[in-house]
Formats: C-alpha cells, sequence, structure tokens
C-alpha cells in the first residue's frame, strides 16, 4: 500500500528529475562526514584539539566563502 502512494504520487517524475535528485542525495549524504571529522582528526591522526579546530575553522570559512562567492 505505502509503494502504491509512493508510485502514485512520484511516478510521473521524469528522468532528469531522478538524476537530480539522487544525485542530491549522494551530495547531502557525504555532509554528514562533517561532524565527525573533529573525532576522526582528534582520534586516529592525533591532531591535538586546537589543531582539529583550527582545521574546522578553516572547513566553515571557506563553506562560508564559498557561498558569497559562488552566489549560492
Amino acid at each position: 500500500m505505502i509503494i502504491q502512494l509512493y508510485r502514485n504520487a512520484y511516478g510521473g517524475l521524469s528522468r532528469s528529475v531522478w538524476l537530480l535528485s539522487g544525485a542530491m542525495l549522494i551530495n547531502r549524504s557525504g555532509s554528514m562526514v562533517v561532524p565527525f571529522l573533529s573525532v576522526y582528526l582528534t582520534q586516529s591522526l592525533h591532531f591535538s584539539i586546537g589543531q582539529a579546530g583550527l582545521v574546522m575553522g578553516c572547513f566553515g570559512a571557506g563553506a562560508m566563502l564559498g557561498v558569497f562567492v559562488g552566489g549560492g
């Protein structure tokens, strides 16, 4: 029953919409790695907490710069 509701709601979408949705899912799934980066840096790579904070700060600054410069 749930599968039938899903097919009725989204079955008519074009192939390009499905490809874009799939690409966005992969992109957003990759974003889930970011919260665990500091744990990986400190536990596996033996960075200090300050070094891991600097890396995360650079990541955040780069992300903000990308939004402002990229216009999106």
